[in-house]
């Protein structure tokens, strides 16, 4: 598992360990059934979480009990059931265009009161134009900086949580920045 993942399942286990406070009951394999499923969404909705947050509980909730049942300690099939879903809501993606990343760019923060959002604003705009997890941006190094066969500069990075390689081409914003920090 990634970090990433087990810091989700530690989130997960602590919601779990919440919600068995607040019913004053210790959960076992047996409890699991619909009016369970229920009572731990209704419980998650108090807290204000979104639906998309829910459902990524309740996906975990069911790669446990998958798990579970592999490995002997689970005999039922609840979380198969047509009621047992997973959250999912359409979100409206948010992003900036061309023009706004180039207006955050060309704002003069070199002012010394101002010099350490110039940093964070620098930062920010690298992660746009990679466009990666920040866990893959803030670990940047010189020797992540390469060029093509071609010529081409480019920024080969290993994803942390896909463990993918990604090649992405230097473009002159993110080149700027670039020499900015010395790479």
């Amino acid at each position: 598992f990634t970090t990433g993942s087990i810091k989700n399942y530690k989130t997960f286990r602590a919601q779990i360990i919440e919600y068995q406070n607040k019913a004053k009951r210790k959960l076992t394999f047996e409890d699991i059934n619909q009016e369970l499923y229920n009572a731990f969404i209704v419980f998650l909705n108090s807290k204000n979480y979104s639906p998309n947050s829910i459902g990524k509980h309740i996906a975990r909730m069911k790669k446990i009990l998958r798990s579970a049942k592999e490995e002997g300690l689970y005999k039922g099939n609840e979380h198969e059931q047509k009621y047992f879903k997973v959250l999912e809501q359409d979100t409206e993606e948010v992003y900036l265009t061309k023009q706004e990343l180039d207006a955050l760019a060309a704002l003069d923060l070199s002012k010394e009161s101002e010099s350490h959002l110039e940093i964070y604003r620098d930062v920010f705009l690298i992660g746009c134009y990679i466009a990666q997890r920040i866990s893959d941006y803030k670990s940047i190094r010189p020797e992540h900086i390469t060029k093509t066969a071609k010529g081409i500069r480019i920024l080969k990075l290993i994803q942390k949580k896909t463990g993918e390689m990604v090649m992405i081409p230097i473009s002159k914003d993110l080149n700027r920045l670039l020499n900015k920090y010395e790479d």
